[in-house]
């Protein structure tokens, strides 16, 4: 680990051994800008002029290169001497002379955030499989903390980084997002929007699939209100009105909450000391009454729970009490997770399984479904012994 680091997301730091070398003060004030100008752009030529021009606009001088090159050398000491470390950073952090200019050079023992950031990001487009990509992404996340250099809120070169760097962190998520909708991961999809609404709290794809996750999760509610703070906030922070895709969730929402308040709610009806026969017969008179009331609306899903032996065969096994709680507990939180509010489902303990009856399920979206079931086991079933079957089918094909 690189023993000096440099913090351009969240507010400007440089860390030498988890101390700042900043100290109290942070330095002078125009030279702290020169040096926040140079690291944004380490490794490239910098003119006295455009220096003078991008960090100190609200100055005009007679002599550019004679000011620049004065704070240069009031830069090089505090880098030397002056910082609150009492220790030379030159060989670190080092402003080179060249060609009129100057340039800000990075040894390999100096971890510039931004730098770290751009090598994070294109490994999370590059992954290969939702591991690896929600693995980088985790990282993606720990270095970009913040805003590009907030304190340089008006900052004009301040804020085309910014923005850029925005743009870059929201392409990552929503790269990441479209692979977990493809996989019907929908309970990792409310995890990443989550974490990433802190950084770019109104961006339009985050949040339009934010509120979808919601929708799928059967937590339409949640999804009204948070359109509502969504809307009081572009709103009031750009004047603007939420875009038609943000229209269509929100529908979609509406209409998801009508069917909420109109079928069961969803819920465990299986406790342990219940007959598996009972639950059985139980399931078939629901799927009577559903199918006489409409042919077309239900289906029935089973998910069954598997010891697994070192070949990959199933194996039959009893199981202990604490292996039948947890698959149990793994199963629930699966299936509530999974699932839309107005489906039903029971815990079958004995037979590692559940039945579920779904409402308004289009055979297209089975596979969805059962990626939706299975993803949510395994986030809560850690181990490795046992494995989940999950099928779904019409009613009229289990009559």
């Amino acid at each position: 680990m690189p023993d000096l680091k440099i913090q351009m997301f969240g507010n400007f730091d440089i860390v030498w051994r988890g101390r700042s070398i900043l100290g109290d003060s942070g330095g002078s004030p125009r030279v702290m800008a020169l040096l926040k100008f140079m690291l944004a752009q380490p490794g490239k030529a910098l003119t006295a002029e455009a220096i003078a021009q991008n960090v100190w606009p609200e100055n005009e001088y007679q002599d550019e290169k004679k000011v620049v090159r004065t704070y240069v050398h009031r830069l090089r000491r505090f880098l030397k001497e002056e910082n609150a470390a009492r220790r030379d950073f030159t060989a670190d952090i080092g402003i080179a002379s060249q060609s009129g200019g100057y340039i800000a050079e990075l040894s390999p023992d100096a971890a510039l955030d931004t730098a770290e950031f751009e090598r994070i990001k294109d490994l999370t487009l590059g992954a290969l499989d939702q591991p690896a990509m929600l693995a980088a992404f985790a990282r993606v996340n720990g270095v970009y903390g913040g805003e590009f250099l907030p304190e340089c809120r008006y900052d004009h070169w301040a804020i085309m980084l910014r923005n850029y760097y925005l743009r870059a962190y929201c392409t990552v998520t929503l790269r990441v997002i479209a692979v977990l909708e493809r996989a019907g991961n929908w309970p990792a999809i409310l995890d990443v929007c989550e974490k990433s609404l802190k950084m770019a709290e109104l961006d339009e794809g985050i949040n339009v699939a934010f509120l979808g996750a919601l929708v799928e999760t059967g937590q339409s509610a949640a999804a009204l209100k948070h359109y509502s703070y969504l809307t009081g906030k572009l709103y009031t922070e750009l004047s603007a009105v939420p875009s038609e895709k943000l229209r269509e969730v929100y529908a979609r929402a509406k209409a998801s909450r009508k069917r909420e308040d109109s079928f069961a709610v969803m819920g465990d009806v299986s406790p342990e000391t219940i007959d598996k026969q009972a639950v059985y017969n139980m399931l078939t008179e629901i799927v009577k009454v559903y199918v006489e009331a409409d042919n077309n609306r239900y289906s029935i899903a089973t998910a069954e729970v598997r010891k697994i032996g070192e070949m990959g065969e199933i194996i039959e096994y009893g199981g202990t009490n604490a292996e039948k709680s947890d698959i149990a507990e793994s199963l629930r939180y699966a299936l509530e997770y999974a699932l839309r509010r107005g489906d039903m489902y029971a815990i079958l303990r004995e037979r590692y399984g559940a039945v579920v009856v779904l409402a308004d399920a289009k055979p297209e979206f089975y596979r969805n479904i059962e990626n939706r079931i299975s993803n949510a086991f395994y986030s809560r079933y850690q181990g490795y012994a046992y494995k989940i079957f999950i099928s779904v089918s019409p009613v009229t094909m289990v009559r």
